[in-house]
């Protein structure tokens, strides 16, 4: 039953891990394996609270475990709460001094909170005992690239390039921009090419045919794949790469595998449209949260009926857009390197419809679905709209246009109306037609 969880668990398919991962621990409850599977289940869904508990009565039965005071303590980070996540790395460094992982974490709270010379004294320990430690070398580019010592940086960032996924990809950016701004121009086109070589796998090529416009990102473009496909048109061909969900690590610079497929000949297309980091705000707004709050404009407050707390509205931008920063960190990249007009695509307004993301939530948030509720709807328009003002503002300063949702599938209010639903954050084939149709339009005067 363990092996079989473990299997579940690797394969994302969390919600029938943790069930696996329960009922092993209830008939064996002095063993650690179906424990540490409930804990780690939670950590993976990114549930806070949920996984300090979990980890916590762990601790309560296996007191002592490494592995368990290391997690409780990144949980602990995770929530802010990094005067506990110190005090629970340095007992651990004090006490495993030859292990990393104390250092590694005591670093970790001092970038959070830009304490530079700690976070590189920390890293500095860690590398001496271990010198090929990829996750320390890479930590230590960011805090030197972030006090100005470059020339200490670009030797590091040439050796993360020799490294499996994701530092070798997750170096590529700030090395090029690092050629780039030291006018060593020649340097960040053989970089860029490099890039670009590494062999191509969830391209959809139109064969023997000279495609235009190259469209790419993750789940958002599913269904402009699909309208396109139905369409059966050859007057405009279009490529897609769509990426595999979660091919963005929050902890790289945003440079994820999936990129790797846009086709060597950057020269090739005379257009682009990005759809990626669509469905971020959901993150934060999906689910009712433990303590109501609003943020967003008053007169819609009172549309929503509810008295509660005011909560700034910079604060969660700052906290949203914090999030997004792997996302901006790609589109920066490809509108360094790509040479034709970019777009970014506009994710679909929010569904007004609890019962409907219910029933179509991801098989894994189901149950969290049901158990706390979906939050009011003009609560998730309220961050759908701040997500798009974080989009639309990258594209007007990197000099991209930026297509706005197709406002023909908006119901009165501006939400996303029911002919257009996909599942509960997508749209569906129809609402890809749509924007299929503004991606034709905005080509033909390209």
């Amino acid at each position: 039953m363990l092996t079989e969880a473990d299997e579940l668990f690797a394969n994302g398919r969390l919600e029938d891990a943790a069930i696996l991962y329960q009922r092993y621990s209830q008939s064996n409850p002095n063993e650690l394996g179906g424990w540490l599977g409930i804990c780690r289940v939670a950590s993976r869904r990114r549930d806070w609270a949920i996984a300090l508990a979990a980890w916590s009565d762990f601790l309560a039965k296996f007191p002592g475990r490494l592995d368990g005071r290391y997690e409780k303590a990144q949980v602990l980070t995770e929530l802010s709460r990094y005067a506990e996540a110190y005090r629970m790395y340095k007992d651990i460094q004090e006490s495993h001094p030859a292990e990393p992982h104390g250092w590694l974490g005591i670093a970790r709270v001092a970038m959070l909170k830009s304490e530079w010379a700690l976070a590189l004294q920390m890293l500095d320990h860690v590398l001496t005992l271990f010198p090929d430690r990829a996750d320390a070398l890479y930590q230590k580019t960011q805090v030197l690239l972030e006090i100005g010592k470059i020339e200490e940086a670009e030797p590091l960032l040439k050796q993360l390039l020799n490294f499996p996924y994701p530092y070798s990809t997750a170096s590529y950016y700030p090395l090029i921009k690092l050629y780039q701004k030291g006018s060593r121009l020649a340097d960040a086109r053989k970089l860029t090419h490099d890039f670009f070589a590494l062999n191509s796998s969830t391209l959809t090529k139109n064969p023997e045919r000279n495609s235009r416009i190259l469209v790419f990102g993750e789940s958002h473009i599913g269904g402009i794949q699909s309208a396109y496909k139905a369409s059966n048109s050859d007057a405009m061909p279009i490529d897609f790469i769509k990426l595999p969900a979660g091919q963005i690590d929050n902890g790289s610079s945003g440079l994820a595998d999936g990129y790797h497929d846009i086709p060597n000949y950057q020269s090739e297309y005379s257009i682009s449209f990005i759809s990626i980091g669509g469905n971020e705000h959901t993150t934060f707004g999906l689910g009712v949260h433990p303590e109501p709050y609003w943020f967003g404009r008053k007169e819609v407050l009172d549309l929503a009926k509810a008295e509660v707390p005011y909560i700034s509205y910079y604060l969660i931008r700052e906290s949203l857009w914090e999030r997004m920063k792997p996302f901006e960190h790609m589109v920066r990249f490809l509108a360094t390197i790509l040479p034709y007009p970019m777009f970014m695509i506009e994710s679909p307004p929010p569904s007004p419809s609890s019962d409907h993301i219910t029933s179509t939530i991801d098989k894994d948030l189901k149950d969290r679905m049901i158990a706390y509720g979906v939050s009011d709807k003009y609560l998730r328009y309220e961050y759908w709209r701040m997500r798009s003002s974080f989009a639309e503002s990258l594209s007007l300063e990197l000099g991209m246009k930026f297509v706005k949702a197709p406002s023909e599938s908006f119901d009165n209010e501006g939400f996303l109306s029911p002919e257009y639903w996909g599942n509960a954050t997508h749209g569906n084939d129809l609402y890809g037609k749509l924007v299929l149709d503004q991606i034709r339009t905005i080509a033909q005067g390209v």
